[in-house]
This record gives structure tokens, sequence and C-alpha cells, in this order.
């Protein structure tokens, strides 16, 4: 039985708003038109990546295969296979689709390039076992999918600027464009995350856009430090339910809290058997 390997960072994803920052309307139609085409290319591009690679892995099964019957003998050993294949392309296995989409899709910028290869080829290899035990077919992707990039100082940029008594945080992306980040009401403190990025307690990751309709998403993907939790087993929470009061809560250090009401217990009830 394998161990589970221990990390030390945890990695979370939050989807934040973004606005343009730009006044200009046609600029800002140009920024819109920009991500369109690349959301189109990325699509196009991804399903070519996945379908080139399991190419790649029936040339090198056939290969393999060769050199089976060539010895003799058959051995599960694959990277004799694959230093064969990558001798006849002459570059890696992982490169050989980067370098279609540099040729397909000039237009796409590198750090966008770069991120849709890896990401595909990763799934592409976490998911052949199954394909080949017929549990599941190859991924394909559809229009709409976000785009992905790698993210360094001069792809994904954060700062803040200050407008009256408060202040924004502009996303800087590229070289040309900039977006603000819309929090909203932020029930999921993505405030919070996204300062903890700024103060540089929270590391920036590979990220994607998402183009929904007319509206702007950043996959904020960000790393930091797991907090070990030490439960303290002298303290007790428990709860009673009711038709009067749904929750009521008592802890050990005697606090108590209702959550909830009649009304609203009725009010969600009643909804729900008309929508029955």
């Amino acid at each position: 039985m394998k161990k589970e390997k221990k990390t030390d960072s945890v990695i979370i994803t939050r989807k934040i708003e973004l606005r343009i920052l730009e006044s200009d309307e046609s600029k800002i139609n140009e920024c819109y038109q920009r991500l369109f085409d690349w959301r189109r290319d990325v699509c196009i591009g991804a399903n070519m990546v996945v379908n080139h690679q399991y190419f790649n892995f029936m040339f090198k099964s056939q290969v393999k295969n060769r050199l089976d019957v060539d010895s003799g003998e058959k051995t599960k050993d694959w990277k004799v296979a694959s230093k064969m294949v990558e001798s006849i392309y002459d570059t890696s296995i992982l490169n050989t689709t980067y370098q279609m989409l540099t040729q397909k899709f000039p237009n796409l910028p590198s750090y966008i390039r770069c991120a849709l290869n890896t990401q595909v080829v990763q799934k592409f290899n976490s998911d052949l076992s199954e394909v080949l035990k017929g549990q599941r077919t190859i991924s394909n992707y559809k229009f709409g999918m976000p785009i992905p990039f790698s993210f360094s100082d001069g792809v994904g940029r954060l700062s803040k600027r200050v407008i009256g008594e408060e202040d924004e945080v502009v996303f800087n992306f590229l070289k040309d464009m900039a977006f603000v980040f819309r929090f909203g009401k932020d029930k999921s403190n993505n405030r919070v995350i996204v300062d903890r990025v700024l103060s540089g307690e929270y590391k920036f990751c590979d990220s994607s856009i998402s183009v929904e309709e007319s509206k702007l998403f950043l996959n904020l993907v960000v790393q930091h430090a797991k907090n070990d939790v030490k439960l303290d087993y002298e303290k007790v929470l428990a709860t009673n339910l009711g038709m009067n009061c749904p929750v009521f809560i008592t802890t050990s250090d005697k606090k108590k809290e209702a959550i909830g009401s009649k009304e609203e217990f009725w009010n969600v009830r009643k909804q729900f058997q008309r929508r029955y």
C-alpha cells in the first residue's frame, strides 16, 4: 500500500469578476475581441493537442512492440521506446504539441500556448490508464473553456490604485491589458485572499481567464502554506432540531444561539412543495 505524500502547501482557486480598465469604448471592444479570438483558438488547440498526444502514444506503442519482437521478450520498460520516438521528432514528446500550437496559432501568446499544452498533456496522461481499460474516453474540449496562462511578473501582476477613500486591485495581463477586480458582496472573502497575494503571503500560480458572454472572470489559483489545526477536545458543540427553531446550538462554554426561524423554515418547505 502506497503512503500518501504529505504536502506543506495548499492550492486553492477563486473565481473573481473582472472589469476592463479602459474608458475608450473602441479599446474595450478591441480587448473583448482579442479575448474572444484567444478563447476560440484555445478550444481548437486543446483538441488538437489531445489528439496528437494520443497519436504519439500509439506510435510509441508500435515502437515498443517492435522492440519486443526483436528481443524475443515482453518488457514493460517504455523508456527505450520513448527515447527512440523523441530521436525521430528531434524533441521531447511534450514539446511536439507545443511546436504544433506555435505553428497553428502564432497570434496566441506564448504564455497561453505553454500553459494550454502543459494542462492538456497532464490531463491526457492522468486519464490514459482508464482510456486503455475502456473505462472512459479521451477528453474533448468544448467552446468556452477558460484561457489558461503561465504566471510570471510580466504576464499577471497585481497592484493597488487609490480612488478617493477606496482602493481597487488592478490585474495587469500581458503588457497592454489591464483589469479591475469586482468583488461584489464578497461572501467568499476573495478580497482577503488577493490582499495576501499582494503582501506575498500567498503565491500567484498559473491561472486562467473565463469569458462568459459579456462578463470576464479570473480563475485565480494561489498557493499558501498549510495551517495545522489542533483540535481542543474539551470544546463541545451540541445541536437540537425543532419546528419553532430549526437549529439551536449550545457550546461547552455555555454559549447559546438559534439559527433560523419557524417562518423561514415554513417558507422554504412551502417553496419546495410548490416546485414539486
